[in-house]
């Protein structure tokens, strides 16, 4: 899709509540790919806070290997 998209702008939804490896591994493929960025709510606030804290402390580790 990043290909395809040329210079215009690609958002892609997070989706529904998922698990924190497949969250993970979607982050990956997205950055490996040529995303810049990341967009996750649900997927972050349906978390109770600390595992939310540990999962977003994660997604900064897998966006600091790929800066834009």
């Amino acid at each position: 899709m990043v290909k395809s998209a040329g210079r215009s702008l690609l958002l892609v939804s997070g989706g529904e509540h998922a698990g924190q490896e497949a969250m993970l591994e979607k982050a990956r493929e997205s950055m490996e790919a040529g995303a810049t960025g990341l967009i996750f709510g649900r997927n972050v606030f349906q978390r109770d806070r600390d595992e939310s804290l540990r999962f977003v402390a994660q997604l900064k580790e897998i966006l600091a290997k790929y800066p834009s």
